[in-house]
């Protein structure tokens, strides 16, 4: 799979968990999220909806319970969540 094709399985994944209750997923399938989501974040080309959906289902993931949280901690996460790029400016 190209990288642009990784990019963007991992950005339908993300806008499917932005509208899914976690707790119907199975602990592996929110648990395989995790790493693509926040590479997905760390990734400079991806657009600033990208980042977002994918904070957004790493948010709802988190919410389900302390795994998911260490799981986002241990793939050195929180780093990700930090925003250190300029925001487009939409008029």
């Amino acid at each position: 799979m190209t990288p642009k094709g990784r990019a963007s399985a991992t950005h339908a994944i993300a806008k499917v968990l932005v509208t899914t209750n976690p707790n119907l997923l199975t602990p592996a399938q929110r648990m395989g999220a995790i790493a693509p989501l926040l590479r997905l974040c760390r990734e400079p080309k991806s657009s600033n909806l990208e980042q977002f959906e994918a904070l957004l289902a790493l948010t709802n993931i988190a919410s389900v319970g302390d795994d998911e949280k260490a799981r986002i901690v241990n793939e050195r996460g929180i780093h990700a969540l930090e925003y250190d790029r300029p925001l487009a400016l939409c008029f």
